[in-house]
């Protein structure tokens, strides 16, 4: 193979993996203007593909985070009943639990000794 903008000749095995790597001759460094080209080319693609996949990641995580925005939310009637109602009943268990403690509190006082003088 030729290289292009000096013709210094390579095995294509051999200059093949330098390509990959370099625009530019291993010998005298001459610049190879249409891989220049076309690994810009595929520079941009890869930037517009990677543009897109951003984009498509971000309304996934919108859709996601809006959709944990509802979670609690009601989306009806019943709903909202449900919730109320589930409301009203921990709050009674709560109410209820904190009179426990206090009664607790209470009797351990009032079975305490009295103090030995």
């Amino acid at each position: 193979m030729n290289w292009p903008s000096c013709d210094h000749l390579f095995h294509q095995d051999c200059v093949g993996e330098w390509r990959n790597r370099n625009e530019t001759c291993p010998l005298c460094r001459g610049k190879d203007e249409k891989l220049i080209e076309e690994n810009a080319a595929h520079r941009a693609q890869r930037n517009e593909e990677e543009s897109a996949d951003e984009a498509r990641s971000a309304r996934i995580m919108e859709h996601f985070r809006r959709r944990l925005l509802q979670i609690g939310t009601p989306s009806n009637a019943l709903e909202e009943i449900e919730v109320a109602r589930l409301t009203r009943l921990f709050q009674a268990r709560e109410n209820a639990y904190d009179l426990t403690l206090s009664d607790l509190g209470t009797m351990d006082q009032a079975q305490m000794p009295a103090p030995v003088s």
